[in-house]
């Protein structure tokens, strides 16, 4: 049985080189299948489902890479989500996604009721495909999500009082830490609805600092006593989110994944008869 599998894999690999681009261009699974689309098929799948998936295109990255991925995957986590709310600039909706990803947080929103949220390629560099980016139409509409999912709504404000990210209560609970626009902050019905204030302890004439400073000042201290003061099973991801993590991040890792997983799960035994339909933001 072992022997077929590999001769299996080496035939995949084989018929896969034959069908990319000549120039050397690399056809990623991005361009192929969104991340929530992705995230939709995973969550399809049962743990076991999912693990056949992963230990069949583990086949397809070098052991050190997988070990990478799967590393990466203990110190993920949901119990803190990063939100923006209008990000104008690009290259603070780039920096923000860099600062979630580099402590960490697995989930970022963005509001854009009037702003596109527009990051830009050359400074995410990336780093958007190992998180979960979900767009929003409307602060109202996401403040209702992350309520209904059980989370604490904390605005960052240097006007508001409130906590220092040292002091803030991480134990009390799963939280959503909002950064409002450039030059106006957090909107008023925002401010009115948040169940608490925090900001970053200052000794300078200046004020306030800039979106993405904050965000990466924020992420790095308040991740970093999420891991050190709570146990790991209040924050980490729980058996199926792993898999279905690396099952995504498998496939976007891998060189034209999709034709090559279907060889070995061809779509109607799936369940996957067609792309999964988008969300509606």
């Amino acid at each position: 049985m072992e022997s077929t599998d590999k001769t299996t894999v080496a035939a995949t690999k084989e018929a896969t080189a034959k069908v990319l681009p000549s120039d050397g261009l690399r056809a990623s699974a991005a361009k192929i299948l969104q991340s929530d689309e992705l995230r939709t098929i995973a969550a399809t799948l049962s743990l076991s489902e999912l693990q056949a998936r992963i230990d069949y295109l583990a086949a397809f990255v070098l052991p050190e890479r997988f070990g990478s991925l799967a590393r990466r995957l203990e110190d993920r986590t949901r119990y803190m989500a990063l939100c923006l709310e209008e990000i104008f600039y690009p290259h603070n909706a780039s920096a923000a996604i860099r600062s979630a990803e580099a402590f960490g947080i697995q989930e970022l929103h963005a509001v854009e009721s009037y702003t596109r949220f527009r990051p830009s390629v050359h400074v995410v560099r990336g780093s958007d495909q190992w998180i979960d980016l979900t767009r929003w139409n409307s602060t109202p509409e996401l403040v209702g999500h992350l309520r209904g999912k059980g989370y604490r709504i904390v605005v960052a404000s240097p006007h508001e009082g409130g906590t220092t990210p040292s002091a803030f209560p991480v134990a009390e609970g799963p939280f959503a830490l909002f950064l409002g626009t450039e030059k106006t902050g957090a909107s008023e019905e925002l401010m009115a609805t948040a169940d608490g204030f925090i900001h970053i302890p200052m000794v300078g004439f200046v004020e306030s600092l800039n979106i993405s400073v904050s965000a990466a000042i924020l992420a790095q201290r308040l991740t970093e006593r999420i891991r050190e003061e709570l146990p790991a099973a209040a924050w980490q991801l729980d058996g199926h989110d792993k898999a279905g993590l690396l099952f995504c991040w498998l496939m976007k890792s891998i060189r034209d994944s999709q034709r090559i997983l279907h060889k070995q799960f061809p779509p109607e035994r799936t369940g996957q008869t067609e792309r999964p339909s988008r969300s509606p933001k």
